[in-house]
């Protein structure tokens, strides 16, 4: 099967969508609410903090590395991806 058909590229622009959202929600919610405040999210938050950084760094790598392959066209979701992503980055440095 090849690798770019339009149902590969879809899923791989909806996968990408999910995980800016779900990077997004994490990092949101852990710079309003006190996530110490109970211990079981407490310690959710310390087992997914490395992770949730390391997707905030690769991600919009790969944002442009699809988007490339796809001739840059605006039809896709990476271009939204990457803003989301932007906009994210931008609330975390300038946000407190």
């Amino acid at each position: 099967m090849d690798k770019n058909t339009p149902v590969t590229i879809r899923k791989r622009g909806i996968l990408m969508f999910a995980s800016t959202f779900l990077v997004a929600l994490f990092w949101f919610f852990a710079n309003t609410v006190n996530v110490y405040e109970y211990k079981v999210v407490g310690a959710f938050f310390e087992i997914l903090w490395l992770p949730m950084m390391a997707m905030l760094a690769v991600v919009p790598l790969l944002f442009v590395v699809f988007w490339r392959s796809e001739q840059w066209h605006f039809r896709t979701l990476y271009p939204v991806c990457l803003l989301l992503h932007l906009l994210l980055i931008l609330y975390l440095v300038f946000g407190n």
